[in-house]
């Protein structure tokens, strides 16, 4: 088995990875980001990004912080791909969790972009849940290293991965990653 953690900030390019190698390389994804989506649809609330934060919140500080994690470890035993690729840790739980559970077979992987291509990135998705001006991009970073502060994530990261150029430039980094590591 392995498993391949994909940590970045908003607008990186972590989902894209992430989606690239479910759909290219027949990796099954676990998406920690659509685990607080049914979360938050169990708390009966609208999956907007501050809804997401605070139910991400509540379920935690209810359930652990390493709770989230722990539903996908299970859902990645249940399942019994030989090759994962899970997405949207942001905490040193999520990782730790992970690690404990599958030791050597997880690599974590850090997506970084600049600040301006994330934004552009940003405003073409179009999502409803994404800031689209640049004052509430600023303050959605403030928001995001506030409860989940990337720094605490640096001792878990073993490759980074820069996303500054296309799509299909990040696809052949990935690719080469693959290669260099399987």
């Amino acid at each position: 088995m392995f498993i391949l953690c994909v940590i970045g900030k908003i607008g990186s390019g972590k989902d894209e990875v992430a989606k690239y190698l479910a759909k290219r390389h027949g990796f099954f994804h676990i998406d920690l980001g659509d685990i607080t989506r049914d979360i938050t649809r169990e708390y009966n609330r609208t999956p907007t990004r501050e809804n997401l934060q605070l139910s991400q919140k509540e379920y935690r500080e209810a359930h652990g912080r390493h709770s989230l994690a722990e539903r996908a470890v299970k859902k990645i035993k249940e399942q019994g791909s030989e090759h994962i690729v899970v997405s949207a840790l942001r905490i040193p739980e999520d990782a730790e969790v992970i690690k404990h559970a599958f030791g050597d077979t997880c690599l974590f992987v850090e997506v970084v972009a600049d600040r301006a291509v994330r934004l552009t990135r940003l405003k073409a998705r179009k999502s409803d849940r994404d800031p689209t001006t640049e004052a509430e991009f600023i303050e959605h970073e403030r928001t995001e290293e506030e409860h989940f502060p990337s720094e605490a994530m640096k001792p878990f990261i073993q490759k980074t991965i820069s996303n500054n150029g296309t799509l299909e430039e990040l696809h052949k980094i990935v690719d080469r990653l693959l290669r260099d590591i399987l």
